[in-house]
């Protein structure tokens, strides 16, 4: 068998002791959850090595006078070791101690409760491998120091031959004397029949022990019958000689199909997987019991916790005015993208209104000179670019501090309010255990895959609501069009009194100079001025339309969905989580979390169990 499944119980018993250490060496429940993990370890190591033995070992268990010795001493065909076992049937030599038959005792054997019958394997029935048989005294034994041995070899023991009288098949108590070594193979052995036993009671004593133990395999019932009975109590007035040869051959082939070398080789770790999570329930519950407010406060900091990724992720983008604003930007920085550079000057002046956003109206006063609109326009502009780049850097990235803060401010409170019952839950001798919320750390994972995911939403929502590429070529064709239908004729006038100045240049040799055009500045600024005016109001109402609040507003819900959306499939997913550390709280939920959690049920026995 691999060392693994061994190692990880042991390291599990480390954990545990160093975060009750966490909590505090003067903690007066510290002792005893050492001890816990002091007996897990020993009981795993017994499990693990047999306690020594280096082949099966087959313990028959049942309540006192069921008949285990007689049935055991089928199996024991040296004679010296027969006269040795102690065949009681109610009398005053009935199994009192442990006893082991075999070639050789475990290695921790305890004389004073525990004995050891030497008996060489060919002294054994032959059952097709090397075992060991350990007659364990009856479940209802009084003596306490008795009763310990006897849980401990049925607790290291891989074979429970569970021997019970039909008059007890309703005994609950069997399956709860076993429960300590669930995970093991059980074969239930009906002793002392004397009549036919119903299919239907078998089934349900058999459906009984695999309801108390979920995790063992429970094979059929055996049915071994006495001829020899003398009354209803169940004592035989004769030793195994009473035992019908036919009965003798069923157990003994029941014992041997199921206890074969292929199928025990899996037996130690189903035994090592229920004590591994045995032991996480009874620490997780132990701790529950012993700091009750303690476990109340951490489940409030854990159900804040759980919904922090939506609440606090969920917000990330900001506020609406922020992001209406970042998402018309970039919807006209779009619409300027997808104009041809072609449409002078309708593209510069498209540009030149989007780093204006918000003082468009002081353009016309800044065409005609006026000092205070080009101040005020350059502080716009600078603003405008200021925001965009902010804008884009909380799209593409940088939230991890804005995130750390919010999640700070939503879970000091119930930090605070952990610690202060852990403190009083745990002081010792009158004296508080001082706080630590210094060492809060908040660990975030995932972030960085969001943000990627919310920046590729956010960029999929504006190509979707921006103006199309036709849209834009449209409106900057008539822009341009407009312009260079009301500017084009001065210039047309001035180039043909131009073209005739040379000409009668050419003609007339006399130097006519005096024909050029005279003044043409003054003209062109004027038809500068006429032109832009038309093409500045159809800008302003194309743009008004193209990016109206609706197609906005449309975007903004776009990208708020996704994102939400998004959120949710991460942390349904566990791609995206948020996590609060600080040694003191972790080592609480750590131990208070080993138990399982309502609806869980056994279901952590295959997801956390140690693994071969």
């Amino acid at each position: 068998m691999s060392h693994t499944p061994l190692e990880t119980c042991r390291r599990l018993a480390d954990d545990v002791e160093r975060h009750a250490g966490v909590l505090g060496l003067e903690w007066e429940d510290h002792a005893a959850v050492l001890r816990m993990c002091e007996d897990f370890r020993r009981s795993c190591e017994e499990v693990a090595g047999n306690r020594g033995i280096d082949h099966v070992t087959i313990a028959f268990t049942g309540p006192k006078n069921s008949g285990k010795t007689r049935l055991l001493s089928l199996f024991v065909e040296g004679e010296d070791a027969r006269r040795r076992l102690r065949v009681g049937y109610g009398r005053s030599d009935a199994t009192e101690k442990v006893t082991w038959i075999g070639p050789r005792p475990p290695g921790d054997l305890r004389e004073d409760c525990e004995a050891h019958i030497l008996c060489s394997e060919e002294d054994l029935v032959d059952l097709g491998f090397p075992y060991t048989l350990v007659d364990v005294p009856g479940l209802n034994e009084a003596d306490e120091r008795r009763s310990d041995a006897a849980v401990r070899a049925l607790d290291s023991s891989l074979v429970k031959v569970l021997v019970t009288a039909r008059r007890e098949l309703e005994d609950k108590a069997l399956a709860h004397y076993l429960a300590r070594a669930d995970g093991s193979l059980i074969l239930p052995v009906i002793n002392f029949v004397r009549a036919e036993v119903p299919q239907e009671d078998l089934d349900e004593f058999q459906a009984m022990l695999r309801e108390s133990l979920p995790h063992s395999e429970v094979r059929p019932p055996v049915l071994v019958g006495d001829a020899a009975i003398g009354g209803d109590d169940g004592q035989t007035k004769g030793g195994d000689e009473s035992i019908l040869p036919d009965d003798v051959e069923r157990l003994r082939r029941a014992i041997r199909d199921a206890a074969g070398p292929r199928r025990l080789r899996d037996l130690p770790q189903a035994r090592l997987n229920r004590k591994y999570r045995r032991f996480k329930d009874d620490v997780g519950r132990f701790m529950g019991e012993r700091l009750p407010a303690s476990r109340r406060a951490l489940d409030a900091l854990r159900e804040t916790e759980e919904g922090l990724p939506g609440e606090t992720l969920g917000h990330l983008l900001g506020s609406d005015r922020a992001l209406r604003a970042g998402v018309r930007q970039r919807l006209r920085a779009t619409l300027l993208q997808r104009t041809p550079y072609v449409f002078f000057p309708w593209r510069a002046f498209l540009a030149l209104a989007n780093l204006l956003h918000g003082a468009v109206e002081r353009i016309p006063f800044a065409l005609m000179g006026s000092i205070p609109a080009w101040v005020s326009g350059a502080f716009t502009a600078a603003r405008n670019v200021k925001d965009a780049r902010d804008f884009s850097r909380g799209v593409e990235g940088g939230v991890r501090g804005y995130v750390e803060g919010a999640v700070r401010e939503k879970i000091l409170p119930k930090v605070r309010d952990l610690e202060f019952v852990l403190n009083r839950e745990l002081r010792s001798g009158g004296e508080e255990i001082p706080a630590a919320a210094g060492d809060l750390q908040v660990k975030i994972s995932g972030l960085d895959n969001l943000q990627a995911r919310s920046s590729e939403i956010f960029h999929s929502a504006v190509d979707r609501w921006a103006p199309s590429r036709a849209a834009a070529t449209l409106t900057g064709l008539a822009g341009f069009l407009i312009f260079w239908g009301l500017f084009a004729w001065p210039v047309y006038g001035l180039y043909l009194d131009f073209f005739d100045a040379v000409r009668a240049l050419w003609t007339d040799h006399s130097g006519a100079s005096g024909s050029f055009p005279s003044a043409p500045f003054g003209m062109l600024g004027t038809s500068l001025l006429l032109a832009l005016l038309p093409m500045g109001f159809f800008m302003l109402a194309s743009v008004s339309l193209l990016v109206r609040p609706r197609r906005v507003t449309a975007c903004l819900e776009q990208i708020r969905g996704g994102h939400s959306e998004t959120v949710a499939d991460l942390v349904r997913a566990g791609l995206l989580t948020i996590e609060v550390e600080q040694p003191r709280i972790d080592a609480c939920l750590f131990l208070l979390k080993l138990a399982p959690q309502e609806g869980e049920g056994n279901r952590s026995d295959h997801t956390d169990s140690p693994k071969a």
